[in-house]
């Protein structure tokens, strides 16, 4: 990953991912999702899926997290 994104989470669920990915966008906030799972082991080992933000956006982006996610 670039020097010029910031991690912000990892997730093992892709419609989480998903979600927030659609929530950083409707708040105009940069977001790059890095899929690490493994589609041959998904029964085994679920994986993560990273995702980046601009370091500018993260304060922000945070916060949108936790309420997006939040069950």
């Amino acid at each position: 990953m670039h020097s010029n994104w910031s991690l912000l989470c990892r997730l093992t669920d892709p419609v989480q991912a998903g979600i927030l990915q659609g929530v950083l966008e409707a708040h105009d906030i940069p977001v790059i999702l890095l899929d690490k799972r493994d589609t041959s082991y998904l029964h085994l080992l679920p994986g993560e899926i990273e995702v980046y933000v601009p370091p500018l956006w993260s304060s922000l982006a945070a916060g949108l997290m936790s309420r997006a996610l939040m069950n």
